[in-house]
């Protein structure tokens, strides 16, 4: 047998099976027109991109912007609640200049408070506690519920009469609930309120001014065994609500009334 290499017959060998990728299956298409449609693929990325872009900036600026309107805010709540604490602190010193100045004999705003309640609180309120800041609302409110409670003391008395002298609160109290018992509205009035009604003078203001006030009417009509007791306070105001005060008292009523002593 030749040893030849030339000679030699060839081994037979099976060609290997070739692998295309995906890539290399895909067929682009010729032309122009294959590039074109490849920029026209790729423009939403390059878009994409642009837009993240613009936001990374705008984000920055929102968040200032945010920050200035909650250091905005947090300031003008402080402001409010400043005003807040300040319209609801009411010493008894203010409350008497308050009560001198709308009822006071001497008052230069009673006139006004009649005919247009709301300009005489806005006057008080810029003129009498201008230094305080005091509101017109703060006026108005302080106003009313000292005026409530003055009706109060009238539904009492409606009862236990004004023998004056200088009782105890404690019998204050025992006849404040007296007169809550024969079916009077005395309202949250207690003694100690009720003293201080007398012995600050604002009793006097407020009944020497609307004892005569036409606004201000009080009945007492005795009918079998009945009794009714109707105080109305008006006011001229447009904004305020007039409140009206009309109890009927329960002759039924199982209460234990004593007399007021002197």
């Amino acid at each position: 047998m030749s040893n030849d290499p030339a000679t030699s017959p060839s081994p037979c060998i099976a060609p290997l099976k070739q692998k295309h990728t995906c890539n290399e299956s895909m067929s682009l298409p010729e032309g122009g027109e294959g590039v074109k449609r490849m920029q026209k693929e790729n423009q939403p990325l390059a878009q994409e991109n642009g837009a993240s872009t613009n936001k990374k900036l705008v984000k920055p600026m929102k968040q200032q912007h945010k920050a200035k309107q909650k250091a905005n805010g947090d300031k003008a709540m402080e402001q409010f609640e400043w005003m807040q604490e300040k319209d609801r602190n009411w010493t008894d010193v203010d409350t008497t200049l308050l009560l001198e100045a709308l009822l006071g004999s001497e008052s230069t705003y009673f006139d006004t408070l009649i005919v247009n309640a709301k300009r005489a609180y806005k006057k008080v309120a810029s003129e009498v506690f201008g230094d305080q800041q005091r509101t017109a609302e703060s006026v108005r409110g302080h106003y009313e519920r000292l005026r409530k409670i003055f009706s109060y003391i009238l539904n009492y008395e409606s009862i236990t009469g004004n023998g004056g002298g200088d009782p105890d609160v404690e019998i204050l109290d025992e006849q404040i609930e007296n007169a809550r018992c024969a079916g009077k509205d005395v309202g949250n009035l207690s003694g100690t309120i009720l003293k201080k009604f007398y012995g600050l003078g604002w009793y006097e203001l407020f009944n020497d001014r609307l004892g005569e006030h036409p606004g201000l009417t009080r009945e007492e009509v005795f009918r079998s065994g009945s009794l009714s007791d109707a105080v109305e306070i008006n006011s001229n105001d447009e904004d305020d609500s007039d409140f009206e005060v009309k109890i009927q008292a329960n002759p039924s009523a199982s209460c234990k009334f004593e007399k007021p002593t002197s």
